[in-house]
């Protein structure tokens, strides 16, 4: 499947007033026009889909990226060097998590295992997906119906579309899937997950930190995670 991200940054990033797909852009607006403020699509703050998918262990599935005014205000969005990161990562799909890619808010909740691993270890084995791409206040999903007006063959946005597919080619390599947030959402997306072996979910959607735990639903998870990450810390001892 083709990326539909390298469509979108032809010009110099600086320039770009709206991060969406051009396509997908009367949705966008469509939609905007006939909700609240708190769900609409902010698409002037660049998408973050995901990062480091086709490489890591672990794979954490989210809703969509908040808004945040304080950010906006601290130019958390207007950062150049965060913004060329996170478009480089939809365009190659491989860019390694870096410090502008693993929030603040994300470092805490993955303090758990950066207590027993380094944070650079812990950053390279895991990746956050996002079920939408686009940052919203609060998220609610894009009706079907208004979705098929513009792509009759499709449920989703080609943004999203293209990160289902990018997680069905992970799934061969057998990643631990770590739903945080929208099961019934991604369940729907991707119906294979539903008997897929190491799929767990945390326990509290609003604090999906990544604790033993988190998972009493699923014993065996963190140990699981771990072994993910230690495997591969064992690797890399030997080869130096």
């Amino acid at each position: 499947m083709q990326n539909p991200w390298t469509n979108i940054f032809d010009g110099d990033i600086g320039r770009l007033d709206r991060y969406s797909l051009k396509e997908e852009r009367p949705v966008i607006d469509e939609f905007n026009k006939s909700i609240s403020d708190e769900f609409k699509i902010y698409d002037t703050v660049f998408p973050s889909a995901y990062s480091n998918i086709k490489t890591s262990d672990i794979l954490l599935l989210l809703t969509n990226p908040g808004y945040d005014q304080k950010e906006k205000d601290n130019g958390v969005y207007d950062d150049t060097e965060r913004i060329s990161q996170y478009l480089r990562n939809l365009i190659e799909d491989t860019v390694p998590t870096s410090e502008k890619l693993l929030s603040p808010y994300w470092e805490k909740k993955l303090n758990k295992l950066t207590k027993i691993y380094p944070l650079e270890i812990v950053k390279s084995h895991i990746s956050i997906v996002q079920f939408f791409p686009y940052h919203s206040i609060k998220f609610r999903e894009i009706p079907k119906k208004l979705i098929k007006k513009y792509f009759p063959n499709s449920n989703y946005l080609p943004s999203q579309e293209y990160t289902f597919h990018l997680l069905r080619e992970a799934l061969i390599r057998k990643p631990v899937i770590i739903i945080t947030r929208s099961k019934k959402q991604w369940l729907e997306a991707l119906p294979e997950l539903n008997t897929y072996e190491y799929c767990f979910e945390t326990n509290n959607y609003r604090n999906p930190i990544l604790s033993e735990n988190n998972f009493s639903k699923f014993p065996n998870a963190w140990k699981v995670i771990n072994d993910k990450i230690s495997v591969s810390v064992k690797s890399n001892e030997v080869q130096n």
